[in-house]
């Protein structure tokens, strides 16, 4: 029977390891191989928040901007930039929220290479943040896109900029 590498060590056969089986949580070291990669992941997602970071700023300014100046841009920009710019402020914080859960789940990721001991457990929560960094990205980004384009249409079509 050949031995599970991600298991704790176990007795001979027809013997269970003392104190009952391992658990999730146990004291499981990942070998320097498995570190490089799960430091990797780690690393992609802490970049993947400072991308998210910077793409909701820029889109928090184009929408401020849009807003901001939409009274001298001529016929029909004045009319159709506020409400452009005012449905970018809905992306703009799913972005910023994104980039909040994905920073964190590449800290948790990275703290498997970094720390000795509790490797499982840091794993876990590492897979954890960034399954929810996914959901909540999904989830905001169509409620932003929903509404966003009614607030660009009612925006746009009060005629705030004229």
């Amino acid at each position: 029977m050949q031995q599970n590498p991600y298991q704790a060590p176990m007795g001979p056969p027809g013997m269970a390891p003392p104190g009952g089986p391992a658990l999730s949580t146990g004291t499981y070291e990942f070998g320097p191989a498995e570190d490089a990669i799960i430091r990797k992941a780690g690393s992609r997602a802490r970049i993947w928040g400072i991308i998210s970071l910077v793409g909701g700023i820029l889109t928090l300014g184009g929408g401020v901007v849009l807003i901001a100046l939409a009274a001298g841009l001529p016929a029909p920009f004045n009319t159709i930039g506020p409400g452009v710019g005012a449905g970018l402020l809905p992306l703009a914080v799913a972005n910023l929220v994104g980039a909040f859960f994905y920073f964190q789940s590449g800290q948790s990721l990275e703290a498997v290479a970094h720390t000795q001991g509790n490797d499982i457990e840091h794993m876990m929560q590492g897979l954890n943040k960034l399954a929810k960094a996914f959901m909540i990205e999904a989830i905001l980004t169509i409620i932003a896109v929903v509404v966003g384009f009614g607030l660009g249409v009612a925006v746009a079509g009060s005629g705030l900029g004229t």
